[in-house]
């Protein structure tokens, strides 16, 4: 019995030995496949996330945007009017001390031409069914066929106006990728209404609540989505031709920690404040060829801007420099942030990867929205 005992107890010392070794050896080969496995792959196997280390480039301390509201807003007001001088009257922005501060409610306004029928139908169905509060809609036609305008608002759930083209400088017309009608529209729509909530008509709410952004904007006047959608964000200066910065007054070096304020969702209401320092200087610089930089392509490669005016969003990059540099250290009070969830639909034959966005598959739909 005690050769036996023995025999187990050395057994049992030589097992755990090589439990030991075996459990050793384990970690270290685990160590030296995470030592090779590539640092821009994730474990699933797909890309990591690159974040881009970006060189702040000196500017000189005049051109920096202040943390004086006043001086902000004096610098705002001062930019040029260009082409924009006799437009302005017409708009209700040449004379502000008569402007009335409405309170009231809200009215939707987007707008679409023919090739964008299936979002701006597809919108008005979804706020019809679901948004919070109900409220009234109106589509701007931006060149929809005789069909499209029938079929728009035949239930009677919306009201079509026609964008007058012929009233404004032929570019908005004949380059619409500008977007350069889009505060014309806007305008148009708050000396009608008083309050305002664009959408582009690609915008989709999951849940249909509109009503925090309404309260941001009757409190300080506007309320826009200052977020990411499809990529990375990318700083104004990369975001815009540098001639725009320049028709402005503005340098590029200003904004390289200034990030976009998306153009696509904007509740906006009628005050002095926003006519004179918002809706002026955005309408002024798109209705001047040269400062919205009407010649220039649209760049859909802006997640790989690297340099002062890489790309350029023409409407969106004018909408941003006013309100980073009108609201520079209170953008967090207008900012949408994520008390209204929204995202944007697509067509599905340009989507390649959206991370924050799962399309539901529709045979008969060109449109793809979030589910």
């Amino acid at each position: 019995m005690g050769f036996v005992r023995r025999l187990l107890t050395r057994r049992s010392k030589s097992l755990w030995t090589i439990f030991i070794l075996t459990f050793i050896n384990m970690i270290f080969i685990i160590r030296m496949t995470f030592r090779n496995f590539p640092e821009d792959i994730t474990m699933d196997g797909y890309p990591r996330e690159q974040k881009k280390v970006v060189q702040l480039q000196p500017c000189p301390q005049p051109a920096m945007i202040s943390k004086d509201f006043s001086q902000n807003r004096n610098k705002v007001g001062s930019y040029p009017l260009g082409d924009s001088i006799k437009y302005l009257p017409k708009l209700g922005l040449q004379d502000f001390d008569h402007v009335s501060s409405y309170l009231g409610d809200p009215v939707i306004v987007t707008a679409a031409s023919f090739s964008h029928f299936t979002f701006v139908d597809g919108l008005v169905k979804r706020l019809i069914t679901n948004m919070k509060p109900k409220l009234k809609i109106v589509v701007f036609d931006l060149s929809l066929t005789e069909y499209q305008k029938r079929k728009i608002c035949e239930d009677g759930n919306c009201v079509l106006r026609k964008f007058p083209y012929n009233e404004y400088p032929a570019f908005l017309k004949e380059k619409k990728h500008t977007i350069a009608w889009k505060p014309v529209l806007i305008q148009m729509a708050l000396q009608e209404f008083g309050f305002v909530i664009w959408m582009d008509s690609a915008v989709y709410l999951p849940d249909g609540n509109l009503q925090p952004g309404i309260d941001i904007a009757r409190t300080h006047g506007i309320a826009a989505g200052h977020k990411r959608v499809t990529h990375p964000d990318i700083n104004i200066a990369f975001e815009t031709d540098n001639a725009t910065f320049n028709s402005l007054g503005e340098k590029p070096c200003a904004f390289q920690t200034s990030f976009k304020f998306n153009a696509a969702f904007i509740f906006i209401r009628r005050s002095s404040l926003t006519y004179k320092f918002i809706m002026r200087p955005w309408i002024s610089c798109a209705l001047t060829e040269t400062c919205i930089m009407s010649d220039r392509e649209p760049n859909s490669k802006c997640v790989d801007a690297d340099k002062f005016g890489y790309c350029h969003r023409f409407d969106q990059s004018i909408f941003s420099i006013i309100l980073n540099r009108l609201y520079h250290t209170k953008l967090a009070e207008i900012d949408l942030g994520n008390k209204v969830k929204w995202t944007k639909c697509y067509r599905r034959d340009s989507v390649v990867i959206f991370n924050e966005m799962v399309f539901k598959d529709s045979d008969s739909d060109i449109v793809q929205c979030p589910l």
